[in-house]
């Protein structure tokens, strides 16, 4: 989707900074967007790289980043690059997610950054409050992406799948330029307002309609391995979406 957007405009090619770096890649600034570079699941904002570059973007940009502490300057070619779009979940498909996210717990999967808020956000979103559900995990947390924004990816997801309108996207993306966060979250919140996220969460999707229960379980297990939280919070987002039915796009 980052090559898709370049391309649209004629370009085909990325100049920007590393920001920060990840244990498989790094973080990318190209003027006012946040992309990230690595041997990564497919994303919105993902630039995917094959195994074999990897080790050349680990030792010349994520090595220098790491022993200089500072900027480096980066271009990079998407000419060849292809597009991921995951289709939007059917009826039936969510159905079957609604199903499989019902035998999760979001608060098992919940952080100690989040866990002292945690009660209160439930309350407010079993009283239908998504204001304040949003005013309590909004930028809480560490990292690019905070844990309280992560749930609200899984949130912002679940009502774009529920309300795929483009009215209700409209709304969803008008509340996220309201929101106090990161730039890189602010980016990933604004595609999960149009229903897409990384491969994982679109793979949970999948994996819901299985008579088995493997297919799901290491969908969760893939999920919950990206980042150092942002995917449990993520999932935990998801799952108390589901739960909570909150509407996002109405407020």
């Amino acid at each position: 989707m980052a090559a898709e957007e370049l391309r649209t405009r004629g370009e085909t090619r990325l100049c920007g900074s590393v920001v920060d770096v990840f244990s498989s890649g790094c973080y990318l600034r190209f003027g006012e967007r946040v992309l990230a570079l690595g041997a990564i699941p497919p994303g919105p904002l993902h630039i995917v790289i094959d195994s074999s570059s990897a080790e050349d973007v680990e030792r010349s940009i994520v090595g220098s980043m790491r022993r200089s502490n500072a900027e480096i300057d980066v271009s990079i070619d998407l000419q060849t690059s292809t597009r991921w779009s995951p289709p939007l979940p059917t009826e039936g498909g969510l159905d079957d997610f609604r199903k499989r996210c019902r035998e999760l717990d979001a608060e098992t999967l919940i952080g100690s950054d989040l866990i002292d808020v945690w009660d209160d956000v439930r309350s407010a979103g079993r009283n239908a409050q998504p204001t304040r559900v949003l005013r309590l995990l909004m930028g809480r947390g560490e990292g690019l992406t905070p844990s309280g924004d992560d749930v609200i990816a899984g949130l912002m997801l679940i009502d774009a799948w529920e309300r795929p309108s483009l009215v209700a996207t409209e709304a969803r993306v008008q509340l996220i330029e309201k929101m106090e966060t990161t730039r890189l979250s602010e980016s990933f919140l604004r595609w999960a307002a149009r229903g897409q996220s990384i491969a994982p969460v679109h793979r949970l999707v999948d994996t819901s309609a299985e008579t088995q229960t493997l297919g799901f379980c290491r969908a969760v297990e893939e999920l919950c391995a990206i980042g150092g939280s942002s995917g449990r919070a993520l999932l935990a987002g998801l799952v108390f979406g589901i739960e909570s039915e909150l509407a996002l796009s109405v407020l």
